[in-house]
């Protein structure tokens, strides 16, 4: 593959799994553990740790069929269909582990059907209800009823010509279910990977869970498998606050604001980073982030894993970080991810803010940058608003009920 195709379709990639991250923050957490990758293999498929595209069939997808094809992945991986086929009839289990997540995914969508290569795709059960009603195992024995028999003795070749003649072209329609077989420990038999593969995804579907608003819903198939209660409790939307300021950023006007977020579980914010909207170029981003001591190294790790992981996903975006306490250190350019991994936090002493706008003034003023990511818990004494010189300044305030006097707020509750 040329280097120009490459960079197209993973730039569709990218644009597609960044829709994702904002209308289904279940789904986009989920997406932020796997790789892409391509191969001939006719469609798509995944092994867990990738999600692996055929590049032609890729090219002729529409940005709703790739966000779709990317929904349909992630939730095998997550409901770990990839390691639960061993022992079934790969044929029936992959109809009926289609069936459960594609049905899942449009009652995400609010769809009662959706095409993928011009044909609808499967999401009702043998009896007509719809798929995330039950789980793959379900499906399977309902499709082995219906078409193989109660005993389930008919012969293989028969029942795979039965079920090419009931489900036609919706077999193997988005995916490559071959791919599974090439998991690590299935392969071999060991089966030692495959349960590293099943730990983890499981950790990851629960904080992804836990961490989704209800009014974006955690698929029902995933309620089903974790057997958890979580906090379904709504929570504003203040990612939509960071793609706004984005916006501002890129488009030099304002935008209307949500309400503020006071609640900030178990540090998972991300940074503005993951909200590019509709491709554009997001330039000199500055983030600062408070070392006096008011941040705590856990917090600071999420901060630095956060960048780095925005860095991976986007091509279209530059940035600088610095730390400040009552000094400002020097902006650090991280559109290379050589640079991002060598910044070292440093600090400890008082706060000030107006530390960060007198080093704009004196070595950036032929240059501003795009827009001013502070993080802090907002306790030191702020300066005017004509400080800034016109630059969009968001204040995400960790841990504390501090308000700001100018500029976007964000206020997120710590630990």
């Amino acid at each position: 593959m040329e280097r120009n195709e490459r960079r197209m379709l993973m730039s569709k990639l990218t644009a597609a799994r960044t829709h994702i991250q904002v209308e289904y923050p279940f789904y986009g957490s989920l997406l932020m553990h796997v790789r892409f990758a391509f191969a001939d293999c006719g469609t798509a498929g995944t092994d867990m740790k990738r999600i692996i595209w055929d590049p032609a069939w890729l090219a002729k997808r529409t940005n709703e069929e790739v966000q779709f094809v990317l929904l349909h992945e992630v939730l095998h991986n997550a409901l770990q269909h990839c390691l639960r086929s061993n022992g079934y009839d790969n044929l029936v289990y992959n109809i009926a582990a289609d069936i459960v997540v594609n049905s899942n995914i449009l009652k995400a969508m609010g769809e009662k059907e959706f095409l993928v290569d011009g044909q609808p795709v499967m999401h009702f059960t043998p009896g007509g209800e719809e798929g995330f009603q039950y789980s793959a195992e379900e499906i399977y024995h309902m499709l082995m009823d219906k078409y193989a028999g109660k005993d389930g003795r008919s012969d293989p070749l028969q029942l795979h010509e039965t079920l090419i003649a009931v489900y036609g072209e919706n077999i193997g329609q988005i995916d490559d279910h071959n791919f599974w077989a090439y998991i690590p420990g299935l392969e071999d038999g060991s089966g030692d990977a495959g349960e590293l593969e099943r730990a983890k995804w499981k950790n990851y579907v629960t904080k992804a869970a836990k961490d989704a608003s209800y009014e974006y819903g955690t698929p029902h198939a995933i309620r089903e498998l974790l057997e958890i209660n979580l906090d379904y409790r709504s929570k504003t939307n203040w990612r939509r606050i960071l793609e706004d300021f984005i916006k501002l950023c890129a488009d030099g006007y304002d935008y209307t604001f949500s309400p503020s977020d006071r609640r900030f579980q178990n540090l998972d914010f991300l940074l503005p980073s993951f909200h590019v909207v509709d491709e554009e170029t997001i330039e000199k981003l500055w983030f600062l982030v408070d070392t006096s001591g008011s941040i705590d190294d856990q917090t600071l790790t999420v901060i630095y894993q956060e960048i780095q992981a925005a860095l991976e996903q986007f091509t279209h975006f530059s940035g600088m970080i610095s730390s400040f306490d009552v000094d400002v250190t020097k902006p650090v350019e991280f559109d290379e991810l050589t640079g991002i991994r060598d910044v070292k936090f440093t600090g400890g002493g008082g706060t000030s803010f107006r530390v960060i706008f007198d080093h704009m003034r004196e070595h950036m003023a032929q240059e501003l940058p795009g827009g001013i990511i502070i993080l802090t818990d907002g306790f030191a004494e702020y300066p005017d608003k004509k400080a800034a010189m016109g630059v969009p300044v968001l204040w995400v305030i960790v841990g504390s009920e501090k308000e700001v006097p100018w500029g976007k707020s964000i206020h997120l509750e710590a630990g």
